[in-house]
């Protein structure tokens, strides 16, 4: 993904205002930028967040109305397909995602809420560009009919229209560039594309059970044949049966804790004294979105109980790592 960024920034960087919109256009529209639509969209928004000096002549000046209205155009255009492309991503979520929706869900009104206010200030931006230009133009008209014969075959003498609002609507379109930037590379890459990656800070969020929900599709996202507890009262300390893509069964307990607090003991060495006998299982492994005390994980080693706690649970769910390599690691 980098690699493409890369290679379209390099080509953004040539191109004028009226280029770098053809460019988004025209990408935007193909096929194989439906999986990959965030870089593309980056490597635009860093080209606009450059914007371009000007030495204040008359040609440059024209030029330049040209393309920052243009670059405007094209920041509007980005936004838009941004938001659109969040809400095509919230009706095809992953089991994983979906475990997530209400964390997801907040940070998606909050992007969208911030994307819309930016666009108010464009479109200000963009009015205010063609108000300009209509101005750069008539006054270019009045001083043709003004100027002798000599003086209409350059650019160079004519006049310039408020070089400084020029100047200032230029800022406001870089920098709502910049600022954009910043706030779509904090954003879980699921925000933007369908995937089996969640953050910490989503599972940080989560209650009970949709902990539960998110172990049991993050399984399931690994390979696993997963079959819920049918009661919760009578789980026999194991959430879940897990059958493994080589064969093996998982005895899976969560365990929700509130503010990180660490697990003690006590759920091992049930786990471990109903393994074989009540499940029929090869593998214990108890997941937490906390820790687990030292006393907790002794008696894991003692009695080969597997345990997944917070730092694991990263690797697991945001580094998109199997579950196999996070618990042989």
């Amino acid at each position: 993904m980098e690699d493409v960024t890369t290679e379209l920034l390099d080509e953004l960087m040539i191109l004028s205002g009226c280029g770098v919109r053809d460019l988004y256009q025209r990408e935007a529209e193909l096929p194989s930028r439906h999986h990959e639509l965030l870089p593309l969209v980056i490597a635009c928004l860093r080209r606009i967040a450059k914007g371009g000096a000007w030495k204040r002549s008359p040609m440059q000046y024209q030029d330049k109305l040209l393309d920052t209205a243009a670059l405007a155009e094209t920041l509007l255009k980005i936004s838009k397909d941004v938001r659109d492309r969040m809400n095509s991503v919230a009706r095809k979520a992953t089991p994983v995602m979906a475990a997530c929706k209400s964390y997801l869900g907040e940070q998606r009104e909050v992007v969208s809420y911030w994307l819309r206010e930016e666009e108010k200030k464009i479109r200000r931006a963009r009015t205010s560009l063609a108000e300009l230009t209509h101005l750069c133009w008539k006054s270019l008209e009045d001083w043709h009919q003004e100027a002798g014969p000599k003086a209409q075959r350059s650019r160079s003498t004519s006049p310039i229209e408020h070089p400084d609002k020029l100047i200032e609507l230029d800022s406001v379109v870089t920098q709502s560039a910049t600022q954009m930037i910043t706030l779509l590379e904090k954003q879980p890459a699921v925000l933007f594309e369908p995937g089996g990656r969640v953050p910490v800070a989503a599972i940080k969020s989560l209650a009970p059970a949709a902990f539960e929900q998110l172990v049991s599709a993050l399984l399931e996202r690994d390979g696993f044949t997963v079959h819920q507890a049918v009661c919760r009262s009578g789980d026999n300390a194991a959430d879940s049966i897990a059958t493994g893509p080589m064969g093996l069964r998982y005895a899976v307990q969560v365990k929700h804790t509130k503010g990180s607090r660490n697990i003690d003991p006590t759920p091992v060495r049930e786990l471990a004294g109903t393994l074989r006998k009540v499940h029929g299982s090869d593998i214990a492994v108890i997941v937490t979105n906390g820790g687990f005390t030292r006393h907790a994980v002794t008696n894991a080693e003692q009695t080969r109980v597997l345990l997944v706690d917070l730092f694991r649970l990263e690797r697991w769910a945001e580094h998109g790592e199997s579950l196999v390599a996070v618990l042989s690691s």
